[in-house]
């Protein structure tokens, strides 16, 4: 096996960990998780097609503005719990750098994901056959130096 293809599936095996205690961690995180929301959804129209990488269990792409929205997961648990939530969103499980939607989206948001890539630059060369020239990219990380703020 590969060093990058280990990589995957160890943070594949890391993701379905969390996928129990998904709910209460987004809730105690909430004030985190409702900022990002807003700034994105602010980005986004109701005629927007908007695709997440990173969509987690969905909350994101769930509930932003869009007509037709999908979600790239690594996390087969994660991929689940979104799908029985937002069934108007079609989850795709796999990794970001190596999946390949179908179609080009207006609204494109890379969610929590720079920190997991193997390679950010192919992450970005992905994305950009998702894009035409009008594409939004959001780029959304979370830094703990923030954390005492």
């Amino acid at each position: 096996m590969n060093n990058f293809l280990a990589e995957s599936n160890s943070i594949r095996e890391y993701f379905d960990g969390t996928a129990k205690g998904y709910r209460p961690l987004r809730r105690q995180h909430r004030y985190y998780w409702q900022e990002i929301f807003e700034q994105c959804n602010y980005f986004s129209h109701e005629t927007f097609r908007v695709l997440e990488l990173g969509s987690g269990g969905g909350e994101l792409v769930g509930k932003i503005k869009g007509i037709q929205k999908a979600g790239i997961e690594i996390s087969p648990e994660l991929v689940k719990i979104a799908q029985a939530n937002f069934t108007q969103v079609n989850f795709i499980t796999g990794d970001a750098e190596e999946v390949q939607a179908v179609g080009e989206f207006d609204l494109i948001i890379i969610s929590n994901l720079i920190g997991y890539s193997h390679d950010i630059q192919h992450l970005f060369e992905t994305v950009k056959h998702y894009c035409h020239d009008n594409t939004k990219i959001i780029v959304t990380y979370y830094n703990n130096l923030w954390e005492p703020f």
